[in-house]
């Protein structure tokens, strides 16, 4: 029980698994792909990461959403050490998420105004759709709204 504690602290996303999930990682550290069924309850949405192929790979070369959505990491990420090490924001799959979806906005970001909106929305991953283009929208809606001649007040 303080060894899985440890573990959970370690990597806090872990206190999502049931102990038995946790000691079905934790008994298989040296098959990465052993993590991808408790996926979507450590991340939200989550539900596969790309790994080469191979049984034994531990190259990590990417995440799919439950939709199906694949985006490629900025960068390939080794799975070795501890469990909680790779999966975590300390250079592991947590960190590489966020640099990855940071670095995918914002290239929609630059993209967003010198494209027509339906190429864009095309080509972009949902990800990036829902956030540049929220961010767009809110831009847009104050500006209209601070425009001196919509003032009523």
């Amino acid at each position: 029980e303080d060894y899985l504690l440890s573990k959970c602290v370690a990597f806090p996303r872990f206190f999502f698994l049931s102990n038995d999930e946790l000691l079905e990682i934790l008994s298989q550290a040296k098959r990465p792909q052993a993590v991808q069924p408790h996926l979507r309850k450590c991340f939200d949405n989550l539900v596969k990461l790309r790994f080469s192929e191979g049984a034994q790979s531990q190259d990590i070369h990417g995440m799919i959403s439950g939709e199906g959505e694949e985006i490629q990491f900025s960068k390939m990420l080794k799975a070795r050490n501890n469990v909680e090490k790779w999966l975590s924001s300390d250079g592991g799959v947590e960190e590489r998420m966020v640099t990855t979806l940071r670095d995918v906005i914002r290239k929609g970001w630059k993209e967003y105004p010198e494209m027509d909106r339906k190429d864009w929305v095309r080509a972009s991953y949902c990800q990036v759709v829902i956030t540049v283009g929220s961010i767009f929208w809110t831009l847009e809606s104050e500006e209209v709204l601070t425009m001196e001649e919509t003032k009523i007040v």
